[in-house]
C-alpha cells in the first residue's frame, strides 16, 4: 500500500506541464537574446538587431527539440509533443 503511493507520487513528479515548459523555453531565449549583446564595448553600440532576434528564436527553438526530445518520459500527451 505504502509502495503504490510512493509510486503514485514519483509519477506525479515527473509530470510536467506544457505551460511551463514553455515558460521554460521563453525565459530561456530572452536571456539568451540578452547575452548576445554581452559583447557590446559601450551602451551605445547596443542597439536593435533583427539578426540576434532571429538567431535567439533560432537557438531557443532547437533547445526546446532537444530538451523534449530528452525528456519524453514526463510529458504524456502524444499528440502536442
Amino acid at each position: 500500500m505504502e509502495y503504490e503511493q510512493h509510486d503514485r507520487n514519483k509519477k506525479m513528479d515527473m509530470s510536467m506541464s506544457y505551460g511551463r515548459f514553455a515558460a521554460m523555453i521563453a525565459t530561456s531565449t530572452v536571456i539568451m537574446f540578452g547575452l548576445m549583446y554581452v559583447n557590446s564595448y559601450a551602451l551605445s553600440h547596443a542597439e536593435f538587431s533583427q539578426t540576434r532576434t532571429w538567431m535567439a528564436m533560432v537557438m531557443g527553438g532547437t533547445m526546446a527539440v532537444i530538451m523534449m526530445a530528452f525528456m519524453r518520459s514526463m510529458y504524456k500527451n502524444a499528440n502536442l509533443r
